[in-house]
């Protein structure tokens, strides 16, 4: 018995011999756009192939040859022959030992494609095409760099600020795909308008096909007379690149018009450090119980088909590795995967220990490790305060703790005791939820029908078998795990073992964080 805490196509660009000689070409397109190709007379095809700059670099001190690279999103098969350079409208050949295709993405066919290309004296507009498999062309946005002497300068759109059009002011306008981690965002624009323009003549345009209107939050502010400034909320529904352009619908002049702007969206995902530990005790269970509950959580990880963690690291000490000093170990080095940023704010500890607890000569909860000696009570245990809720407090991540110990002592006061020292220490935390398995008055039980302790037991229902799942949603939370703990527990001990067992929350600043994601 035990008592426990828990816690391109070508835009149709017509091409002169003379336009290589210009200094200035025409402004870069709106958004990339599918049109018929002369070449085989089909229509524009259906697939969405979205492209994004990633990056150019020059190759050499001289700085005549870039090496760009660029994101690839694509609902088909996708190889290196589909994909052509432009510069100034016209195709250029490259060599093929210098040509890179990776896939990174599968479940949407997403790619990076590095190639490297030689400028002109002057401007270069360069575009990325990608031949389609019912023949379109689709075209990435047009790149122009302009080569002078020993330099390369990007030409952007707000050079041209003044004019007539929408600049980005945030996201501020780049070339290059925009790493989003947030799904909702603030887009804000100044629109430079000859006319009176008003917030319902305003739209955005996403992936160069949905129209989406102002939110209801959104403003329209006239600065001046001509000068506006536009905000308005969006929600990026789409993982992977989001192509994003603000328009304005006018009557008298047509259309005025944003450059594209390309976000991807990559959900931030924190990852889970899981630390389950199980003793050897004279319980049958401890150690069985220490296993289940991170194979619990194995397959939580994104890899592996969870939503909720990037990255699932686990790791599980029992019996004769779960000694008090390897215990001890195991936790300072999550302080130090903290410092190091392997561990960062947003992530999650999830630390589970199934052991004997004890109050010292100085009323100290501690745990023994499973080199536990009654000649060496220090040195063979580990102290709730100082090894565990000290250093836990020193990482600014989430922590749950989860202790399933049984206390020794045997008496109901030594019970009562260390239920009232885990009270005290846990009103100061942050960040933490505590839950204990049952009350200090009470013992924890476990049985062989379980082949696990009625606590974890529990646990191991309401996640696994979705028990927990309230709402039916496909996320478990902190709230919905403790209210099946707390209904449970109490059930299934009196119907098994006729006796009172009662879960105990004591800290829970996670309440309505999920913590579990059902297929």
């Amino acid at each position: 018995m035990r008592t426990a805490v828990l816690s391109l196509l070508i835009f149709t660009f017509f091409y002169t011999p003379s336009m290589a000689q210009e200094k200035k070409l025409p402004p870069n397109s709106s958004a990339p756009i599918l049109v018929k190709t002369k070449r085989n007379g089909k229509k524009p095809s259906s697939t969405r192939t979205k492209i994004a700059w990633l990056s150019t670099k020059t190759l050499n001190e001289r700085s005549d040859k870039i090496k760009l690279s660029a994101i690839i999103e694509t609902l088909e098969e996708l190889n290196a022959n589909q994909i052509s350079i432009l510069r100034n409208g016209k195709k250029i050949g490259t060599k093929a030992d210098v040509v890179s295709l990776k896939a990174v993405a599968a479940a949407r066919k997403q790619f990076t494609y590095e190639n490297e290309i030689e400028l002109l004296d002057g401007m270069n507009k360069i575009e990325i095409v990608v031949e389609q498999s019912d023949g379109s062309l689709k075209k990435s946005y047009a790149k122009i760099l302009q080569k002078k002497a020993d330099t390369i300068k990007e030409i952007t759109p707000n050079d041209n600020e003044g004019k007539p059009g929408i600049y980005w002011v945030s996201p501020a306008w780049n070339s290059e795909a925009i790493v989003m981690e947030n799904r909702q965002i603030i887009l804000k624009a100044r629109i430079h308008s000859p006319i009176a323009i008003q917030l319902s003549d305003i739209y955005v345009l996403r992936q160069a096909l949905q129209k989406i209107p102002p939110s209801t939050d959104a403003q329209l502010i006239k600065e001046s007379e001509g000068q506006y400034t536009f905000t308005t909320r969006l929600d990026l529904k789409e993982e992977g690149i989001n192509e994003l352009a603000i328009k304005v619908q006018t009557r008298v002049i047509g259309e005025i018009h944003s450059e594209s702007l390309m976000l991807q969206f990559v959900p931030y995902r924190p990852n889970l450090h899981l630390l389950s530990i199980g003793t050897e005790t004279n319980l049958d269970y401890t150690m069985k119980d220490a296993k289940d509950f991170a194979e619990c959580f194995a397959t939580q990880s994104k890899a592996k088909g969870g939503q909720l963690f990037n990255r699932v690291s686990s790791e599980v000490l029992t019996g004769k590795a779960a000694s008090a000093q390897a215990i001890k170990t195991k936790i300072e080095q999550l302080e130090a995967q903290y410092k190091t940023g392997i561990i960062r704010e947003k992530d999650l500890i999830l630390f589970y220990i199934s052991s004997h607890g004890f109050l010292d000569e100085k009323r100290q909860l501690r745990i023994q490790g499973d080199d536990y000696i009654p000649a060496a009570p220090r040195a063979t245990s580990i102290s709730y305060e100082r090894d565990i809720v000290e250093v836990f407090e020193s990482i600014p991540c989430k922590k749950i703790i989860l202790i399933d110990a049984c206390y020794s002592g045997g008496s109901k006061s030594n019970n009562e005791d260390i239920d009232y020292q885990l009270q005290i220490l846990n009103q100061a935390l942050k960040g933490f939820t505590t839950i204990v398995s049952s009350k200090g008055d009470e013992l924890s039980y476990e049985d062989g029908k379980w082949e696990n302790g009625a606590f974890t037991e529990v646990i191991l229902e309401g996640l696994l078998k979705k028990r927990a799942n309230q709402n039916e949603d496909q996320y478990i939370t902190v709230n919905e795990l403790w209210q099946y703990l707390q209904l449970r527990v109490p059930n299934l001990v009196a119907q098994v073992k006729q006796r009172a067992q009662h879960p105990t929350l004591k800290q829970n600043d996670l309440g309505e964080m999920p913590i579990y994601y059902i297929r």
